[in-house]
C-alpha cells in the first residue's frame, strides 16, 4: 500500500510541474505574440482649401429698406432709403483624402452676410494592417516527454493538433 501512495504522490508532483511549465511557456508564448496591439496617440492639425465653392442655392428671403446719404454736392446731402433683397446662401461640400473625409455646410443671410449655421464634420480613415491567415500546419506539433506511473518509468512521444 505505501508503495502505490509513493508512486502516486511521485507522478502527482511530476503531473504538477509539468503543468506548471505548460501554463508558463503559454504565457511566454502569448508576450511575444505577433497578435498584440499597440495604441498610438497623436493629433494632426489639417488645413485645407475648398476651391471653387459655388452656393448650392440662393433664395431671396424678404427685402429690407435701409437708408443711404446721397451727396448732391460739398455742402448738401439727401437721404434716400433703398429696398434691398436679403437673400439666403447655402454652401454645402465635400472634401476626400486618402486619410480623411470632411463634410462642410454652411448657410448665410442678409446683404451684410451673417452666418445662421455652419457645420463642419471630419471622418478619419485608418489604415490597419491585415493580419495574415494561420495556416493549417501552424497549428501542428511534436511533443516528447518521460512519465512516470504505477508501471514504472516510461517515454512518450506524441503529435499534436492545437484546437483554439
Amino acid at each position: 500500500m505505501k508503495d502505490i501512495l509513493k508512486h502516486f504522490v511521485i507522478g502527482l508532483v511530476i503531473g504538477l510541474i509539468a503543468s506548471g511549465l505548460m501554463v508558463w511557456s503559454y504565457n511566454v508564448g502569448k508576450r511575444h505574440s505577433s497578435n498584440t496591439v499597440d495604441t498610438i496617440i497623436d493629433t494632426v492639425e489639417i488645413c485645407d482649401t475648398i476651391t471653387e465653392l459655388k452656393p448650392q442655392y440662393i433664395t431671396i428671403s424678404h427685402f429690407d429698406t435701409v437708408p443711404m446719404e446721397v451727396f448732391i454736392n460739398d455742402t448738401v446731402t439727401d437721404t434716400l432709403l433703398v429696398m434691398l433683397p436679403v437673400e439666403h446662401y447655402h454652401y454645402d461640400s465635400t472634401i476626400v483624402d486618402s486619410n480623411y473625409t470632411t463634410h462642410f455646410s454652411a448657410s448665410l443671410t442678409g446683404y451684410k452676410l451673417s452666418f445662421d449655421t455652419l457645420c463642419l464634420s471630419t471622418e478619419i480613415i485608418e489604415n490597419k494592417p491585415v493580419p495574415a491567415p494561420k495556416k493549417w500546419y501552424d497549428n501542428l506539433g511534436v511533443g516528447c516527454g518521460i512519465m512516470y506511473g504505477t508501471g514504472g518509468w516510461g517515454v512518450g512521444c506524441g503529435i499534436m493538433f492545437k484546437i483554439f
